[in-house]
């Protein structure tokens, strides 16, 4: 009999599974006039689409993707765009 707890291991494999397989896609940079200075460096599979997400949540569908661009492996690419933002920031 399976207990509760290894059915949620499971589950949460499955996720993180899932959640690993694609490793392309885009970085982005979205930006929203009504927070000055306020910056999202993200990835996402793909970053019109995570747009629409954030467009979603304000009223005004204020936000602005500044830039993205497509890399094979989106997370160490976003991991290099956030150094090199803080290295701009100082």
């Amino acid at each position: 009999m399976t207990t509760f707890r290894s059915r949620v291991h499971y589950i949460n494999k499955k996720v993180y599974d899932l959640y690993d397989k694609p490793k392309e896609g885009d970085v982005y940079v979205i930006v929203n006039k009504a927070w000055d200075g306020w910056v999202k460096i993200g990835m996402a599979v793909d970053a019109e689409d995570r747009l629409n997400s954030y467009q979603t949540s304000s009223p005004l569908r204020d936000y602005v993707l500044l830039h993205s661009s497509p890399f094979k492996d989106r997370r160490r690419a976003e991991a290099e765009a956030h150094k090199k933002a803080e290295t701009l920031a100082e």
